[in-house]
């Protein structure tokens, strides 16, 4: 119950404060991405049908009423044949059948519960769908920033060459290396542009919400603590085979297909109704109608099917295991997936402590490279040079940092913590 109502309150503040802000930040992103998807509207609808298989599956041991009107020829006593018209009321009452209703019920409860899972899986595809595209708006952002820096940065420096220039001090092949960079960048930040535009594209069509995303610089630190609440690959293995809705689905179906195979063990046994018959009825076309009623044992037993009880039985064995085989294979494949993600994000954890000290170094040669070309030590192509490495390493340091970021909400999707708010 009080993790309902947080989901609740994190799902009221990020649809309320859409309209309250200019931007769109990375939680409202997720909320509202679950909330749209169509696929989770499928996964829904499906959910109400299995809640009504369940509701079917509970009326086995409720009374049945039917109304009912015959009419028909036929002997009514040794010599007699005429015609009998009858119209009333039919009620029965299950009282034994060995366990048929029982299994029912229980068959069609997993399958309700398996398709509540798979709204959870929807839910976390689309909010998945979304928060890597966020991500990418960000990352694509950081490298337009670093991109406008090296426009400008050439854009001084053939500023600088033509002055050079019109006083000997450059030549036509340094001024042609410069524009070539220049315009290089230029080209760079268009494509850039395009692929911000891309995502944020998809985000505004995921989320129904045309505004600009928010700047989100504590998100790496947000999603870096959400992934260390595990101590080890083990506590997160553990954690996705326990919340998994892939998992719990595929357990599910499979009791349900193991509660219909145990229905179907019992197919020759006899079902018991107790029945009771209110009519009116009237021999031949003068008579008048006379009430008439009944109540009594209606015992049904199958005798002769032609195979098709031994069929059923053996179809819901078959359906149960191949269930189990999938979730033992679904359990596999999950277990190797965390470990790898959990060794990945290590992985790059340390390759983006190794990038930054990378750029610092660069950044340190770039200040000591400009120093020495305007003390005329240092060529402007040496100059050009370093100044493009400390960029490619800045860019190669963002692109980590990208990398780990997908990393995280990957493991975040495979232990079932994205953070979506559960909404009904």
């Amino acid at each position: 119950m009080k993790k309902s109502l947080i989901a609740f309150a994190l799902f009221a503040s990020a649809t309320s404060a859409v309209a309250e802000q200019s931007c769109l930040s990375f939680e409202q992103t997720l909320a509202l991405s679950a909330k749209l998807d169509p696929a989770v509207a499928v996964a829904r609808a499906r959910s109400r049908e299995a809640a009504s298989d369940l509701r079917e599956a509970k009326s086995l041991y409720k009374p049945q009423i039917n109304a009912f009107g015959r009419t028909g020829s036929g002997n009514t006593d040794v010599v007699d044949s005429t015609i009998q018209n009858q119209i009333g009321l039919r009620i029965s009452q299950r009282v034994l059948d060995f366990g048929d209703a029982r299994y029912a019920r229980r068959a069609a409860n997993s399958n309700l519960e398996a398709s509540k899972e798979d709204i959870r899986l929807a839910r976390l595809a689309a909010a998945q769908e979304s928060a890597l595209a966020f991500l990418a708006a960000l990352n694509v952002q950081k490298q337009l920033d670093i991109t406008a820096e090296r426009r400008d940065y050439f854009r001084q420096q053939l500023e600088s060459v033509d002055k050079l220039l019109d006083q000997g001090g450059a030549t036509l092949s340094e001024r042609a290396d410069v524009a070539a960079q220049l315009a290089d960048a230029q080209a760079f930040y268009l494509e850039l542009q395009f692929q911000l535009q891309q995502a944020q594209t998809r985000i505004a069509i995921n989320t129904g919400n045309e505004q600009d995303l928010c700047p989100s610089n504590d998100l790496g630190g947000y999603l870096n603590a959400q992934v260390h609440t595990l101590p080890n690959s083990e506590a997160a293995v553990s954690l996705a085979l326990n919340e998994s809705p892939t998992i719990k689905a595929l357990q599910n179906r499979a009791d349900s297909f193991n509660a219909e195979y145990q229905r179907e063990k019992r197919n020759r046994l006899p079902i018991i109704d107790v029945v009771g018959i209110a009519s009116y009825s009237s021999l031949g076309s003068g008579s008048d109608f006379e009430f008439q009623d009944r109540i009594g044992i209606d015992v049904s037993v199958p005798l002769y099917t032609g195979s098709a009880l031994g069929a059923r039985k053996q179809r819901s064995a078959s359906r149960e295991a191949a269930a189990r085989s999938e979730l033992q294979d679904a359990r596999r494949q999950l277990r190797e997936q965390v470990h790898i993600t959990w060794y990945r994000i290590s992985s790059l954890e340390r390759q983006l402590k190794s990038r930054e000290t990378v750029v610092e170094q660069y950044r340190k040669q770039l200040d000591a490279a400009e120093m020495e070309y305007e003390l005329g030590t240092r060529t402007l192509p040496d100059l050009v040079e370093v100044r493009l490495e400390y960029e490619q390493g800045n860019l190669a340091r963002i692109q980590t940092e990208f990398e780990l970021l997908q990393q995280r909400v990957g493991l975040l999707v495979l232990t079932a913590r994205l953070g979506v708010p559960e909404i009904t």
